[in-house]
């Protein structure tokens, strides 16, 4: 099974080509689609999303219960955006399990290489995950003993520190367990997260065209810091694309099984 949460809004081409990709790649059984606020009939891209047949569930979240859950838990109201859905990922697959991912990432390959293994399996952001390891795509089995312990820790969450649950907090708790992939196995950040969020790593993404992709599983997108680029992406600009973000784009959005992932331009 596989959970797509919105923190922000779906406002966007890339954010169903998101979607899309993970329905195509993935070949999920079932996708539940987590919001608290829907988006409007005004959003193309999220009505489009709704005619297709991808999604078995559009589970909204009550607002109040989810606050009065956290306030129990944690020890504190949480308000901040990126926090809370933090929250919510651990709570949805503490008690479902399957794969979790933002809507904006783009998948490139299946899985299931991944999940034989493990109890659950996180990425490294950054090299030796020198800044932490990202819950932007997490896999469990429910009730797995590496969710469980994240969970126990959510009343350790900084609110001052917005990435502090989210990606420091996971790093920390799989020292506890080094060399126990059967836990949770930590790949490299490779797998998921490179290029990375700052400016130089993210013009490898959005104004150049000659990143390879083929050591990535998927690739995280950082809609906090790139926000223009994926509000702007039409159809049309991937008739001609100028960017490896283009690139993976265009693929996306006319793939057809067995499909490659396709190399930069220059090779």
């Amino acid at each position: 099974m596989l959970k797509v949460i919105h923190s922000h809004s779906f406002h966007s081409f890339t954010n169903y080509l998101s979607v899309k990709s993970a329905h195509d790649i993935l070949q999920p059984e079932k996708i539940f689609f987590h919001y608290f606020y829907e988006p409007g009939n005004e959003n193309q891209w999220y009505q489009e999303l709704k005619k297709q047949n991808w999604i078995t569930e559009f589970k909204k979240w009550d607002e109040q219960e989810f606050n009065q859950l956290v306030l129990k838990v944690v020890g504190k109201e949480v308000t901040h955006v990126a926090q809370r859905a933090d929250l919510l990922r651990v709570i949805i697959m503490k008690q479902y399990g399957g794969i979790y991912m933002d809507a904006d990432v783009f998948i490139l390959k299946s899985f299931d290489p991944l999940r034989k293994a493990s109890d659950a399996v996180m990425g490294l952001e950054a090299p030796d995950g020198y800044m932490g390891m990202a819950n932007a795509i997490l896999l469990t089995k429910p009730n797995g003993e590496f969710i469980n312990l994240y969970w126990e820790h959510a009343h350790k969450l900084n609110p001052n520190r917005y990435n502090h649950y989210g990606v420091e907090i996971p790093k920390m708790l799989s020292e506890k367990y080094e060399g126990r992939e059967d836990v949770i196995r930590p790949l490299n950040h490779r797998a998921f997260f490179w290029p990375l969020w700052y400016y130089v790593e993210r013009k490898k993404l959005f104004e150049e065209d000659a990143f390879d992709f083929r050591w990535n599983y998927a690739v995280h997108l950082w809609e906090s810091r790139s926000l223009w680029y994926l509000q702007h992406l039409t159809p049309e600009k991937l008739v001609h694309p100028t960017s490896a973000f283009e690139r993976l784009a265009k693929w996306i959005w006319e793939y057809k099984p067995g499909d490659p992932i396709p190399p930069p331009p220059s090779q």
